[in-house]
């Protein structure tokens, strides 16, 4: 897919590639209790295991098919289409585990500290994952004069 990116970007272009974490739906199943359906614990169990996630054709309360990437997965696959990373941040960050999200949100303080730790930790390389969308921002590889 980012060979695709490579060749659509102009030689200073910038890429931005939203993706989602392959553990993703394993986290939203703790949070859910997702895990007492069988169906979805296979459904993570492949998630995990391929980052191909889909679900039952029939049951489409499970998301639709997807790949679910590690964030040093796309890394490589960015290096190998001769991506230059420019930037690699969680979109939601770890604030999505918040269970009262609305509560938080309307309480100014407390949305302040929420802000806080998502910005303290948007770029920490060992949470990446446990956000469910994360965003690799990309240029296209050195140019003759290096840019």
């Amino acid at each position: 897919m980012l060979r695709k990116v490579a060749d659509w970007l102009s030689p200073n272009g910038v890429g931005y590639v939203a993706y989602i974490s392959r553990v993703a739906s394993m986290l939203d199943g703790f949070i859910s209790g997702l895990f007492e359906d069988p169906e979805y614990l296979d459904i993570v169990r492949q998630d995990l295991e391929t980052g191909v996630h889909r679900p039952n054709k029939d049951n489409t309360k499970y998301f639709t098919d997807a790949y679910l990437h590690y964030p040093d997965e796309i890394e490589r696959e960015a290096e190998e289409a001769h991506l230059r990373i420019v930037d690699h941040v969680a979109i939601e960050g770890v604030g999505w585990l918040w269970q009262n999200f609305d509560q938080i949100w309307s309480d100014p303080r407390q949305r302040a500290i929420m802000l806080e730790m998502i910005s303290r930790t948007d770029r920490d390389r060992s949470l990446l994952g446990a956000s469910g969308h994360i965003l690799l921002v990309v240029k296209r590889g050195p140019t003759i004069d290096g840019d």
